[in-house]
């Protein structure tokens, strides 16, 4: 997590943008200039034009089910939306020279300038995850991606560098992979516009105005977009949930208050329902508020809300100082707080790190780590797994990494760290 700076003020105009996709097998078309691509459009994104011709009715559309058939995701951070501490690859000497590397996506772009950026990105997207990807998630039992991608995706600010190019297209790719394997999506709209939270994860580090200006209506207009293109049968097979949000901020310096996020999501979820007609999933981030906090609420009837809770061990002192045994009981205690909920919620985002003092094994490659290490790790990850299955399931933060390897799913089961498959456990704690 991130620690914020004041509350900057987004003062200018607004300008949207849809650019086509870029193709990809064509190197000259990813020379694209940020004028070039400012001139496309200067309207809103218009819902209408891209609505599914066929919304059907709930029946059709994904029913979370507690136990039987849990959720066990992982998510693709790094690939449509980057963080440096991810893609180490990217933010690197090897790119920036002897400028200071940025902390960002959108000073990424502006350091790099947008045609470099952009080839940097194109060939990002094309390498960081491909189909591949989604058999081997499949070969270790996983059923999930949980996607996160920005809103320049689909509409840019006047006063945005972000690079806008073939993020839709890869996105639709990982749909049609996730397809051929019989596994699901999340749509994680994961930076907003004016950034909710100010955290690099949201493409704009340190700079937070997302309940300033207009930029909730921007919000709105790119969630009505967003569930207007995938929130129709033609995806239900395949897209199980939208999250309108990632990790808001809820109090704090600049942050918004609970009622105020709360009457954020009552009004796209109107939208969603009775004006777009969609029937999808929508995904609610808790803010880090209070387990319990939103029971009560009246669109909590709505049989396809789900809420989504991130639980990290090693963001809060409190909890990274316990003893390890007293960090497995706080992780069993999470599951039972899930389970004992009077509405549905998943695990979005948890890892496998739990200690980040300088002489643990987090400043470690998995390679050095001792076999008391891993075992450690693998009993506390296998808790965490059997905690979390007693709600509707959970999406490990992340697949795979540039460095950090207690984040990186995939190095943890080659390394035996995780079982293969994840539902084959060796240890019962959480049970």
């Amino acid at each position: 997590m991130q620690y914020l700076l004041p509350l900057y003020i987004l003062a200018a105009t607004i300008c949207t943008i849809h650019a086509a996709p870029v193709d990809v097998s064509e190197p000259e078309k990813r020379e694209v200039t940020a004028s070039q691509a400012a001139s496309s459009a200067y309207a809103s994104l218009q819902w209408s034009s891209v609505k599914d011709s066929n919304f059907g009715s709930a029946s059709n559309f994904h029913t979370y089910s507690k136990d039987s058939n849990p959720i066990r995701g992982v998510n693709l951070g790094g690939w449509l939306l980057l963080e440096p501490w991810i893609n180490t690859d990217l933010f690197s000497t090897a790119n920036f020279g002897s400028n200071s590397i940025p902390a960002d996506e959108f000073n990424f772009v502006n350091t790099l300038g947008y045609a470099k950026a952009g080839n940097l990105l194109e060939a990002h997207y094309a390498s960081w995850i491909t189909q591949s990807d989604f058999a081997t998630m499949k070969s270790y039992g996983l059923n999930a991606v949980r996607i996160p991608i920005g809103y320049w995706a689909w509409k840019l600010m006047s006063t945005d560098k972000f690079y806008q190019g073939s993020q839709v297209t890869y996105l639709e790719k990982a749909i049609s992979w996730a397809k051929a394997e019989g596994m699901y999506v999340w749509i994680d709209v994961h930076g907003s516009p004016g950034s909710q939270n100010g955290y690099d994860s949201s493409g704009h580090k340190n700079f937070h105005d997302w309940n300033g200006y207009d930029n909730i209506d921007q919000t709105k207009e790119v969630l009505n977009y967003v569930f207007a293109k995938y929130g129709g049968e033609t995806y239900a097979d395949t897209v199980i949930g939208i999250e309108l949000v990632n990790e808001p901020l809820v109090g704090g310096t600049g942050g918004v208050t609970q009622d105020f996020l709360s009457g954020f999501y009552s009004d796209v979820i109107s939208s969603v329902r009775n004006t777009i007609g969609s029937h999808q999933n929508i995904i609610l981030q808790d803010g880090y508020v209070s387990q319990g906090a939103w029971a009560g609420k009246s669109y909590n009837s709505d049989s396809k809300i789900m809420y989504d809770t991130h639980l990290y061990m090693l963001y809060n002192d409190y909890l990274k100082n316990l003893n390890f045994e007293e960090k497995i009981s706080q992780v069993c205690s999470w599951g039972t707080q899930i389970a004992a909920l009077s509405y549905k919620e998943m695990v979005g985002e948890f890892t496998a790190a739990f200690d980040a003092d300088s002489n643990s094994v987090y400043t470690k490659t998995i390679n050095n780590w001792s076999a008391s290490d891993k075992s450690t790790i693998s009993r506390f990850v296998q808790a965490e797994f059997n905690a979390f299955e007693k709600g509707y399931g959970w999406f490990f933060w992340n697949w795979k990494m540039g460095n950090s390897d207690q984040w990186d799913f995939q190095k943890l089961v080659q390394n035996g760290v995780i079982p293969n498959p994840v539902s084959k456990r060796t240890y019962s704690d959480c049970k």
